[in-house]
């Protein structure tokens, strides 16, 4: 303690001056433990903009195969019913292709070529080739896809075959195969919705993505992609809506035209391959034709006949396909409501009818209710409800002007009726009576309708 207090005594101001000098103690606070930090779900990828400056890039005209309907470069389409000789017409223009033939209707030669077939639907032996042959197609230059293999080898070991075509995986190969110098003028696709590689055939987005690349691609070796699809059901006259899928295809196809059947209930002869959009050639130069289709028999390397059909083109048509639709579906209509008034006239001519008579009748005549009410107003009959709660009837005009006569002369609708004829207002169960006479009646009306 003796020597503690005698050295705080000599350094007690030394002390003092470290004990000031020294800095104040701080509890060190607890660190607090951040969340992590969410991904941005916005943020950019990284990476960089590939652009194409267009003071770089001479503009060119559009390279036609068969001048305003199938583009080198460009997807094309044909579209159309069952029975209107789509792959026919396909295999018409693959002919002309390989043989460097003229166009229908036109001097203009077609640059000759090889062209590849992607079919789903049609055999080689007994379809494709009988009709190419019959078209003088060199066979030589039309090869088919029979299917595809991964890898980059020609060796078997080294390459798989793919179980399903589809376009990405067509795209992969032909890339891996073909060199631009390939004398390749053409791909033909039948039908194209066989191959596209989509889970929603109607999704215009999973559409596009599909037809994008392919597009490149035709684009990038100068190939024209001619695909055939399929029309639907629906009755519309807008031949864009009549196209089934997505919209998408459509709208990706540069060139499309439609087959168009004849209709032999309008007397029509010829089919129409008529537009249906163009949007690379003008209107004089995208003109439609009209063709039919024939059978014609060849033979075969063993002398045997084979019988096939083919296509004859007849003529020109100046009608896009929206506007044969339209006039056909008015023609249609028309002579429809022509046939109901002829049998409308004659199976009121003996006697007033009751409505649910008529519709029953008329539609054992092959008339539907909406053209039989088109039919009465156009001729003027009358629809009379008698009483309350009873038939209504109908009147042709001559037997109206006589019911309302009875009428004035305070006459009882019912009694009024009687008077006019004691049948007019027959009693059925099942309605077989009131058939036979409207198919009896049917039966001569049909003939003046169609003449």
């Amino acid at each position: 303690v003796v020597t503690l207090s005698i050295f705080w005594e000599s350094h007690h101001q030394e002390l003092m001056d470290l004990f000031d000098a020294a800095p104040l103690h701080q509890p060190r606070a607890k660190a607090k433990t951040k969340p992590a930090k969410k991904p941005n779900k916005h943020r950019q990828r990284s990476g960089s903009l590939i652009l194409e400056s267009f003071n770089q890039v001479d503009a060119e005209k559009v390279t036609w195969i068969w001048e305003g309907k199938i583009a080198e470069g460009k997807i094309n389409l044909i579209s159309g019913e069952p029975d209107t000789g789509k792959t026919n017409l396909g295999m018409d223009i693959i002919a002309r292709i390989t043989k460097g033939d003229c166009w229908p209707f036109s001097t203009d030669a077609a640059n000759p070529g090889h062209v590849l077939v992607l079919s789903s639907e049609d055999g080689s032996a007994d379809t494709l080739i009988p009709r190419l042959m019959a078209y003088g197609a060199d066979l030589s230059k039309v090869h088919r896809i029979r299917g595809l293999t991964e890898g980059t080898s020609n060796s078997d070991e080294d390459s798989q075959k793919i179980d399903k075509v589809t376009t990405s995986a067509l795209i992969k190969s032909l890339r891996q195969s073909l060199n631009k110098q390939d004398k390749v003028r053409m791909i033909f696709i039948d039908p194209l919705s066989a191959y596209l590689d989509v889970r929603n055939a109607h999704s215009e987005a999973e559409i596009r993505s599909a037809l994008e690349p392919l597009s490149d691609f035709a684009e990038e070796y100068e190939i024209a992609i001619l695909a055939v699809a399929h029309v639907n059901k629906s009755g519309t006259d807008n031949a864009m809506d009549k196209i089934s899928g997505s919209k998408g295809i459509v709208a990706q196809a540069r060139s499309c035209y439609m087959a168009i059947k004849a209709s032999t209930e309008l007397g029509e002869l010829d089919n129409y391959f008529a537009k249906v959009k163009v949007n690379i050639s003008n209107p004089e130069a995208s003109e439609g034709l009209t063709y039919r289709i024939e059978s014609e028999v060849i033979q075969n390397s063993a002398g045997e006949d084979i019988e096939i059909s083919k296509v004859r083109w007849t003529g020109t048509c100046p009608d896009i396909a929206s506007q044969i639709l339209k006039k056909r579906s008015r023609d249609m209509g028309h002579k429809q409501l022509v046939s109901a008034e002829l049998w409308l006239v004659e199976f009121l001519e003996d006697r007033p009818r009751k409505a649910a008579d008529v519709r029953i009748a008329g539609q054992a005549a092959g008339h539907s209710d909406r053209t039989l009410d088109r039919a009465r107003n156009d001729l003027g009959f009358t629809s009379q409800r008698i009483g309350f709660g009873g038939n209504t009837v109908w009147f042709n005009k001559k037997q109206f002007e006589q019911f309302k006569k009875l009428l004035d002369q305070d006459i009882p609708a019912d009694e009024a009726l009687l008077r006019l004829d004691s049948k007019c207002v027959p009693e059925t169960t099942d309605g077989e009576t009131t058939q036979q006479d409207g198919k009896q009646a049917a039966t001569s009306d049909q003939e003046k309708a169609n003449q």
